[in-house]
Parts: structure tokens; C-alpha cells; sequence
């Protein structure tokens, strides 16, 4: 590509009505169109961010569609300026435009293949108000951002006023391939926002929305959960984290701390009434259990800088994995009664009593040495098979009916572990067999 700077330099002026006024001029030579923007440099390449409306947008970009998957094997990046077209990917941003009123769709970033006529105005600042032209015919190419485009693309066929819409744009001028390609992979270096974090910032998802509300309400949560980042200090006086308590919540859902889209489903469906229940559940083991009522009764303000690490230490509930365990056999507690039914039952209360009062939550309670906790270190293996054992326990110990699934959790969890055992067993016999044939040798 030749120059853009050398074969068609930007032509600047001392007016913004006369840098208008020619290129409307220069528009109406090629039969093309003058728009507005922001003319910029970054490096040697020129730049020009503006804003077209959607159904322009979409007239300046050749449509692009996903190959037959058939020729997906043999798909030529050397012929295309972009990856392959994702169709679930382009539709969830078309089912979002069409569903969500107050959207926001980020930035597209383009390339024109041939130099861009610029007009500008005298001024020292690197950001220029500009006009460029293009011509008719002269179709852009998509560097990053062609679901966004697809997407917009078929919902505004069937939401009109998406075609009215601005949809911010920078367009870049580059011919060759090759560049493009370092573009995309230039512009997708953004870090995906962690699992605590959604909690946060996506309001629209039900069960996101279900754990900053409880995080935020239920007495035992509050100072008492680390809202940024994955672990808990041992000495901090904070239990929980964000996901952890996602994940709880996720199993209160569904028995299941790995389930996240059904739990997602069953929120969406009922957010309200998940709310309450869980926030009734939560409160009255607050109060019934003697450490989780403890700490509820005592903000941090109060002190509790030692007690706190001391209880994550020697308990199971101060932590991620009993927590996990609590909403599990929660879920069996809900399943006791209708689905539309905020309130919990006398027999509901009765067993998340028996929960929180019966249950000996120390780590030196020979109920968890078989599953969660290490008998001679007293520290916390949180498996999944080993969940599913002290799940079943606890349920076993304070009465509630196994299902099901709980049993076949069972039946593969103590395979599992026995599996284990026979082959640390047999590790440990070659140990001493190489021993002994040292001490023999050694005689």
C-alpha cells in the first residue's frame, strides 16, 4: 500500500465549514458520502474514530458468513481478514440487542484497504476534527468486531430503531493482510473479568444478582466475604469469597456446586422468591449455629482479628468447602416444599435447625475423616468425590431422605476413594520392598 500520508495527505483548513463544505464537494465527485470524526495518528498509521448509525453501518460492510463446516478444515486465513464466523456467538449479541432496551455495544474497529480523503482544520491538538469521504462502493473491512456487526445486522430487521442508533467506530488504513490479522489479535488482548468479579458488574444475570444481594443482606455475609479476588488469606478476618458464595448458592439450586447454568435457569425464574428463601435459610442458621451466631453478633469494629483465623482453622463452615456443603443439603431441605414458596415450612425449619445446631462442625469430628478432612493434619481436601460423601453424611445425620442421585454419589465416590486407597496401599508396600531389599543388600 502506498502512503497514505504521500498519495492522498490530509488537506487541512482554516475553517471547519470549509473543511465541510470540500468534502461534501469530493463526496459528490466519487458519488459517495462525507462524515464527520476524529482524525488521529497512532504510530505511523492514520486513524479516524466516529460514529455511523447502524443501518449505514451495516451497508458499508459486506456480510459476512460462516463457511459450510464441511470446508471449515480447510478454512484459508490467507484469503479473509478475519476468524471464521462464530453463529452462537453472533446470535446471543443478536438475542441482546433485541432484548435489552439500554444496551451497549463497544466499539467496532475497521480497515479501508485504500488511502481515506481527509479534511481537517489547523489546530495543535493530536486529536483533529475531521470529514473524511467515502466513495461509493468502497466497502470496509471488519479488523475486530464482526459478531457485533452480524449481530446488529439481523436484529435490526427486526427491531427498527437499532438502524437509527450510533455505533461508535475507528477505522484504520491498512491493505495488507497480514497487518490486519496482528490487529485482531492486537485489539482481543483484554482480560476476561473473573468469576468474583461478575458478581459485581453483571446485574442482569439472576444468579449474579442473587449472590451480591444475599452477600450484601444475610447476616453472616456482610465484612465477613472478600468481594475482589479468589482466595481468603488464613489470617484475614474475611471467610468467604464471591464464587464461593456463588457456588454455594449454585448447589442450594440445583445439589450441585458445578451446575451453574442449570442454577442460572432456575434463578431467572424465580430471582424473588430464591431470594427470600435463601435469605431465610441462611439467617436462621446464622442464628441457631453457636459460631456462625457469634460472628454475626460482632462486626469487625469489635475485634475478632484472632478469633476469626482461629475458627477457619479448626472448623469446617468458616470456609469455602463447608460452605459448599451447607447449600447442598440445603437444596434437599427446599426440595421439601413448593418451588413457588418463599417461606420456609415448620418441617424445613426443624431440619435447618437440626443443620445448624446437631452437626459438629469441627474439623476433629470423626463424621468428616472419611470425606473432607485429613484425620492426621486436620486440613480441608475439598474433592468433588469427597464433597459428595460429606454431603450425604451430613443429610444422614440429621435425618434427611438420601435421593436418588445422592446415592449413586455414594456408590461413586467410595469407588473412588478405594481406588485411592489401594493404590497408595501398593505405593507404600513397593516403599518398604525397596527397603528391605536395601537393609538385605546392606547385610
Amino acid at each position: 500500500m502506498v502512503d497514505p500520508r504521500e498519495a492522498f495527505p490530509e488537506k487541512t483548513h482554516d475553517k471547519l465549514e470549509e473543511a465541510w463544505q470540500a468534502a461534501q464537494e469530493a463526496a459528490l465527485l466519487s458519488d459517495g458520502k462525507a462524515f464527520p470524526g476524529i482524525f488521529y495518528r497512532q504510530g505511523e498509521r492514520r486513524f479516524i474514530c466516529t460514529s455511523l448509525r447502524g443501518g449505514v453501518l451495516i451497508k458499508l460492510i459486506n456480510e459476512i458468513k460462516p463457511p459450510p463446516k464441511k470446508d471449515l478444515p480447510y478454512y484459508d486465513m490467507e484469503k479473509h481478514h478475519n476468524r471464521p464466523l462464530d453463529t452462537p456467538h453472533k446470535r446471543v449479541i443478536r438475542d441482546y440487542l433485541l432484548h435489552v432496551k439500554d444496551y451497549i455495544l463497544p466499539p467496532i474497529l475497521l480497515s479501508s484497504r485504500k488511502p481515506i480523503l481527509i479534511h481537517t482544520v489547523k489546530t495543535p491538538s493530536p486529536t483533529v476534527p475531521c470529514f473524511f469521504v467515502l466513495p461509493d462502493g468502497e466497502y470496509l473491512d471488519v479488523t475486530d468486531g464482526q459478531h457485533r456487526i452480524e449481530g446488529l445486522r439481523e436484529a435490526s430487521s427486526q427491531r427498527e430503531d437499532l438502524k437509527e442508533d450510533g455505533i461508535a467506530v475507528s477505522i484504520v488504513e491498512e491493505a495488507s493482510l497480514t497487518k490486519t490479522h496482528q490487529d485482531f489479535y492486537d485489539a482481543a488482548q483484554v482480560k476476561p473479568l473473573a468469576p468474583g468479579d461478575l458478581v459485581e458488574y453483571d446485574q442482569r444475570e439472576a444468579l449474579n444478582w442473587l449472590t451480591r444481594e444475599l452477600v450484601k443482606t444475610a447476616r453472616i455475609f456482610p465484612e465477613r466475604v472478600k468481594r475482589v479476588g479468589t482466595r481468603v488469606a488464613p489470617k484475614s478476618p474475611q471467610m468467604f469469597t464471591n464464587s464461593m458464595v456463588k457456588r454455594s448458592i449454585v448447589a442450594m439450586l440445583t445439589g450441585d456446586p458445578d451446575a451453574e447454568q442449570t442454577a442460572a435457569n432456575i434463578a431467572e425464574a424465580a430471582r424473588e422468591i430464591w431470594y427470600e428463601r435463601i435469605l431465610e435459610f441462611l439467617d436462621v442458621f446464622t442464628e441457631q449455629n453457636p459460631q456462625w451466631a457469634e460472628i454475626a453478633h460482632r462486626s469487625l469494629a469489635s475485634g475478632q482479628t484472632s478469633d476469626i483465623p482461629m475458627l477457619k482453622m479448626t472448623c469446617v463452615h468458616t470456609i469455602g468447602a463447608g460452605l459448599l456443603v451447607i447449600g447442598a443439603v440445603a437444596n434437599g431441605i427446599f426440595d421439601m416444599s413448593l418451588a413457588d414458596s418463599a417461606k420456609l415450612t415448620p418441617e424445613q425449619l426443624q431440619y435447618t435447625h437440626r443443620l445448624a445446631r446437631d452437626i459438629d462442625w469441627r474439623r476433629d469430628n470423626d463424621l468428616w475423616h472419611r470425606s473432607i478432612v485429613n484425620e492426621l493434619t486436620r486440613s480441608v481436601v475439598p474433592h468433588k468425590e469427597a464433597l459428595s460423601l460429606a454431603i450425604t453424611d451430613v443429610k444422614e445425620a440429621i435425618g434427611l431422605p438420601l435421593t436418588a442421585m445422592d446415592n449413586k454419589r455414594i456408590a461413586k465416590a467410595e469407588a473412588l476413594i478405594e481406588k485411592k486407597h489401594q493404590k497408595e496401599q501398593k505405593k507404600l508396600e513397593e516403599m518398604m520392598a525397596q527397603q528391605h531389599d536395601g537393609e538385605t543388600v546392606g547385610a
